[in-house]
């Protein structure tokens, strides 16, 4: 089974997919926002409390331009090359989240904490 992070929000957070036609500012309203926060937390610590999550991902170092030198449109011709050096801040990418210990997790006391996608809040609005 291929567990992406779209698998991961489904199976952990989610109670189900959202419905067609569902608008992204309705997760602006903070009551939703608090509720898939703590829907979040209540399952990370579930999880966490019976041997923790695997994380699988990867780390990429950017590049940004450097200050200590000229730069195109700031004394140098707008068509010179940029300077880049590597940034000093790491990008994790998360691509696999799932619990360490999966035969431990109870379906049950799981789905209790999941997020109900089709309460809360009218979607189709």
């Amino acid at each position: 089974t291929r567990m992406s992070s779209k698998w991961s929000m489904k199976n952990f957070i989610l109670s189900d997919d959202f419905p067609s036609g569902t608008r992204a500012f309705r997760f602006e309203d903070y009551e939703v926002e608090d509720r898939i926060f703590n829907t979040a937390t209540n399952v990370f610590n579930y999880i966490n409390n019976i041997g923790g999550f695997m994380v699988v991902g990867w780390v990429k170092r950017g590049e940004v331009e450097d200050q200590g030198v000229d730069q195109p449109n700031n004394g140098l011709p707008h068509n010179a090359q940029r300077v880049m050096v590597q940034s000093g801040n790491l990008n994790h990418h998360i691509s696999k989240i799932e619990p360490m210990n999966p035969e431990a997790v109870n379906f049950i006391t799981l789905n209790e904490y999941k997020f109900d996608v089709n309460s809360g809040f009218d979607i189709n609005e």
